[in-house]
């Protein structure tokens, strides 16, 4: 990328030319100030739909949120991808753990089938 530089002269209605200020020239940078930056930390997708999911369920127990169509509303996605992603909360707490971990290669989609719905263990299986 190539800097043009060039001299501007702005004048106001009846007050002539205003004055441009001239460039302040930056500091080199000194050896000893130079850290280097952390590397990234790489996460999987399920790991930020999990953590979304508990962010979620603060906001609306501390009532900043209505309910998940509101949550809904709010990220731009449809309620039923929103019960989806509220829904890794029910996942067992060594799953949930093991998500969170770096280094898990593992999809949202993956994971659903682990769930336990609130209340399956009370329900009679036969119908």
């Amino acid at each position: 990328m190539k800097a043009v530089k060039f001299k501007v002269q702005f004048t106001c209605k009846g007050r002539g030319p205003v004055p441009v200020p001239a460039p302040v020239p930056e500091a080199a940078p000194m050896a000893t100030d130079h850290v280097p930056a952390p590397p990234p930390v790489v996460t999987s997708a399920a790991a930020r739909q999990l953590a979304l999911a508990h962010w979620i369920d603060r906001r609306i127990e501390a009532g900043d949120l209505r309910d998940l169509a509101d949550a809904a509303r709010l990220l731009g996605v449809t309620r039923a991808r929103m019960t989806q992603i509220a829904n890794l909360r029910l996942l067992p707490i060594d799953v949930q753990e093991r998500v969170l971990a770096p280094g898990f290669r593992g999809t949202e989609r993956s994971l659903r089938g682990r769930a336990e719905p609130r209340g399956s263990r009370c329900r009679s299986r036969s119908r």
